[in-house]
């Protein structure tokens, strides 16, 4: 009969060590990589090739070459994208609503 208990008391402290073990286990993270895919416009150098500055001031006019209009252009498109990328960016990993 002592025997019997000893033995039902080593299983069920058996029992208990696993019942336990299995309660801590943990599950791994999934971590995700957010990469938002953002880069960053480059504003036209405001000195062309001669060293000349760019725009130049004509009494109240701006004078300024076609070619750095379209870079001036493009830039502003270049800061609209980033925005938008931005601002979906916020709206999906942030939570925030603007």
């Amino acid at each position: 009969m002592q025997m019997r208990k000893k033995n039902l008391c080593i299983l069920a402290m058996m029992l208990l060590i696993l019942i336990t073990a299995s309660m801590c286990s943990t599950t791994p993270v999934k971590t995700e990589v957010i990469n938002p895919s953002l880069t960053f416009p480059y504003f036209p150098d405001p000195i062309d090739s001669e060293g000349n500055t760019i725009p130049v001031m004509i009494g109240q006019n701006v004078v300024l070459p076609f070619w750095y209009w379209i870079r001036i252009t493009e830039y502003a498109i270049d800061v609209q994208k980033t925005r938008e990328v931005y601002e979906d960016w916020k709206k999906i990993y942030l939570n925030e609503d603007n």
